[in-house]
C-alpha cells in the first residue's frame, strides 16, 4: 500500500517549509514495523532534525502518539506504539519541535508533552461516535515565537 500511496502521491514522509514553518510529514502507520521503510524513515527523520538553525517546527502524523498519558499501553488501532512513540517523542522534544498534529481519532484531543503541543482534530468526514462529535478542521496559526493558535471551525449540516 505504501508503495502504491507514494507512486500516485509522493513520499510518505516529507519536509517542506512554507511561510518561514517547516512542516515535516511521517509515515506513523510503518512505526513498530521493523519494515526496512521504517528504518529508513527514522534516518531521515533523524537528519532532518540535525540541521542547524532550523525554523519552527511542526509534525504530522495519521495516528496520535497517545491518547491520555506518553507511557500509556500500545493499542493497535488508537495510538503510535509505545517503543517508537517513545523515540519519537524524544526526538521531536529535543529538536524543539513546537507541535505534533494527527487525525485518525475524528475526534479532538489536546495533550501536552515536554511543552510539546499535541493536537488531534475532527474530521470533515464524521465525528466518532457518530452523530456525537463535530465535524469539520482546525484552523493553525504558527507564531515564530509565542504559542500556536488553534481554531476549530464546525461544518455547517
Amino acid at each position: 500500500h505504501v508503495r502504491l500511496y507514494e507512486s500516485r502521491l509522493g513520499p510518505s514522509c516529507f519536509a517542506r517549509t512554507h511561510a518561514g514553518v517547516r512542516v515535516i510529514g511521517l509515515n506513523s502507520v510503518i512505526l513498530g514495523s521493523g519494515m526496512p521503510r521504517e528504518r529508513a524513515q527514522w534516518t531521515w527523520l533523524e537528519k532532518e532534525l540535525a540541521r542547524p538553525d532550523p525554523p519552527p517546527t511542526v509534525v504530522l502524523t495519521h495516528f496520535p502518539p497517545f491518547e491520555q498519558k506518553p507511557e500509556e499501553e500500545s493499542h493497535e488501532y488508537w495510538n503510535i506504539e509505545r517503543e517508537p512513540r517513545e523515540r519519537l517523542l524524544r526526538l521531536l522534544q529535543q529538536a524543539g519541535v513546537k507541535a505534533v498534529f494527527s487525525g485518525h481519532l475524528h475526534r479532538d484531543l489536546t495533550n501536552q508533552y515536554e511543552g510539546m503541543l499535541l493536537f488531534t482534530t475532527r474530521p470533515v468526514s464524521f465525528g466518532l461516535p457518530k452523530d456525537k462529535q463535530p465535524e469539520g478542521w482546525t484552523l493553525v496559526t504558527v507564531p515564530a515565537r509565542g504559542p500556536i493558535q488553534l481554531e476549530p471551525r464546525t461544518l455547517a449540516r
